[in-house]
Parts: structure tokens; C-alpha cells; sequence
């Protein structure tokens, strides 16, 4: 599996494409709540609303659904980081959107809240995380849309 998603990669770079395309069974193991940082709540008050990497992944159907690492400061001005997937043709209660947290660099990683969209509707986010100032903190936006034979599942670049 790993030799596979190092050719999917490699040729995702060669391509320029800024995302990984893997089955479902290479998304990042769910860890415990505690791993996952601070949730903000529902971004949408926030301000200072600035996007941070962005991806986006065509399936096997032909929509095109594109995925933002977002972050903005909540009331307090705390920043915090969601993901938000959007798409021009409606989205299925199927697709999923999440953050992706390291606190070790990469060595390890954090799946934070799961969403799914309302069927029907063009975007759909996260709750808000809160961010880090320490370097080891990485975070990536990620998607999950369910197709056959296998899930796709894209990621936005590091930030």
C-alpha cells in the first residue's frame, strides 16, 4: 500500500496537482479527542479570515470538489483553522471534510472533526481548531468522497 501512494504522489507532483489521491483505507487513524486541538465552535463569525492551502479532487462521476485549509480569529482573537469542501454541483450526505493535526511533525496524525455535508448543498466545513505557534503543529485539510471501487480521498499541501 505504501509503494502505491508514493507512485500516486510522485505522480500527483509531476502533474502539479498540490493533493494525494488514495483509497479510504490511507486516511490518517482516528486519534483520541485529546489529541485533537481546542474546537471553536462553527468559524463563520470569525474574522481575519484568510485561506491557507487549497486542493481539489475530480470523481469518478465527474464532480469536481475542491477543499480549503482555512483560519480565521474568533471573538477573543484566538486563531483557529477548519476545512471547508465546496463544490459547483451538489454534494452528497456521503462526502466527508476533516482536519488533519500532527503535533510531531508528521510522525503521527490527528483526524478532528469529521463532517458530512447536508445533501444537496455546494460547501460544507468543520468546526474551527485552534492553532499553534509551536512548529511541530502541522495541519492539513482533507476530503473523502465515496464512489466506486474505492474512495477518494484528497489533501491539501501542509500548513
Amino acid at each position: 500500500m505504501r509503494t502505491s501512494l508514493v507512485v500516486a504522489a510522485a505522480a500527483a507532483t509531476l502533474l502539479g496537482t498540490p493533493f494525494l489521491v488514495a483509497p479510504a483505507t490511507a486516511a490518517p487513524v482516528t486519534a483520541a479527542a485529546s489529541v485533537c486541538p481546542v474546537d471553536g465552535g462553527d468559524p463563520d463569525p470569525y474574522t481575519a479570515k484568510a485561506t491557507r492551502a487549497t486542493a481539489s479532487v475530480t470523481t469518478a462521476d465527474g464532480r469536481t470538489i475542491s477543499v480549503e485549509l482555512r483560519s480565521g480569529n474568533n471573538a477573543a482573537a484566538q486563531q483557529h483553522a477548519w476545512v471547508k469542501i465546496s463544490s459547483s454541483t451538489p454534494l452528497r450526505a456521503t462526502d466527508q471534510v476533516w482536519l488533519e493535526v500532527t503535533g510531531d511533525s508528521g510522525a503521527t496524525w490527528a483526524t478532528c472533526g469529521v463532517t458530512s455535508p447536508v445533501a444537496g448543498s455546494l460547501s460544507a466545513w468543520t468546526h474551527g481548531f485552534r492553532t499553534s505557534t509551536s512548529a511541530q503543529v502541522r495541519m492539513v485539510g482533507a476530503v473523502r468522497v465515496v464512489q466506486t471501487p474505492t474512495d477518494l480521498v484528497g489533501r491539501t499541501g501542509t500548513w
